[in-house]
């Protein structure tokens, strides 16, 4: 047997822990989260994960459609998606699809590395704990609904007082696959695999060496300022969300928690906009 390899202790996964422990026991099982040095190399390290599994994937998906329609015929879509000669439909739905690939490598890419890292002992790395909502704590339920109540009246104010930016979220209205798509993305590739990242594995990381309140600021800026847009609202409007995403995550010591709060922030926010109540 590898000595260097992680391997978890033994424990009950039906029943969370909370955070403190959880680094805790993660420090004893040999699955230590890196340092702040070795925290920005992984990252570096996913991207280029992330890129590899999204180009072998964009590669599976194009030699299976020229099995289906031969050489010829993919060649043409591609040249054709490379100079822009695609309507207006199917470059949405192109964008859609490409936003789950992305989501999906980026996933992929922090997994393999946490399993890498932490071996059989990977879970803790990312706070991959078991969580019931019917079992969440005053706590959690207080920052659920205030979050909620937050998002409203700052998308009111933003409404208002704001132009609307062509980048802001908004749901095709004469395209159903589309909109079909955009569901996919919003709310179910992109709570999953951003949670992992900024809640599971960035996370982690900080609050292993910098404590709770510098973790949290830390990971819900980076996890803000890659919503940025041309009017920097949004960015802005995201941060208290990420703050909020980061106490549930802990306060109950698990990523599911966070993952299944932005799950469902999402997808109220996705029938807001496909009846056009924002």
């Amino acid at each position: 047997m590898d000595e260097n390899r992680a391997v978890a202790p033994k424990m009950s996964l039906s029943e969370p822990i909370g955070s403190a422990g959880l680094y805790a026991l993660a420090g004893k099982s040999g699955a230590k989260p890196y340092r702040l040095l070795g925290l920005c190399l992984s990252l570096a390290a996913i991207a280029v994960l992330a890129i590899v599994y999204g180009a072998f994937a964009m590669g599976l998906i194009f030699m299976a459609y020229a099995a289906a329609l031969g050489w010829t015929h993919t060649h043409n879509l591609l040249n054709d998606l490379l100079a822009g000669r695609i309507d207006a439909g199917a470059h949405l739905e192109l964008g859609f699809a490409g936003s789950i690939l992305i989501y999906t490598a980026f996933g992929l890419a922090v997994l393999s590395l946490a399993r890498f890292r932490g071996g059989r002992a990977w879970r803790m790395l990312i706070g991959w704990q078991a969580w019931a909502p019917w079992k969440a704590g005053r706590v959690y339920w207080f920052i659920a609904v205030a979050t909620l109540i937050y998002s409203f009246i700052s998308n009111a104010l933003i409404a208002t007082y704001y132009p609307p930016s062509k980048d802001w979220f908004s749901v095709p209205q004469d395209n159903r696959f589309s909109a079909l798509l955009l569901f996919l993305a919003a709310a179910v590739f992109a709570p999953v695999a951003e949670e992992i990242l900024f809640r599971g594995w960035i996370y982690t990381s900080l609050r292993a060496q910098f404590g709770f309140w510098i973790s949290l600021v830390v990971s819900s800026a980076i996890f803000a300022s890659l919503h940025y847009e041309e009017t920097h609202i949004y960015a802005l409007a995201v941060f208290p969300i990420g703050l909020a995403l980061g106490a549930m995550r802990e306060t109950t010591g698990s990523l599911k928690a966070s993952i299944s709060f932005h799950a469902f922030f999402n997808a109220v926010a996705f029938a807001l906009a496909a009846f056009n109540l924002e």
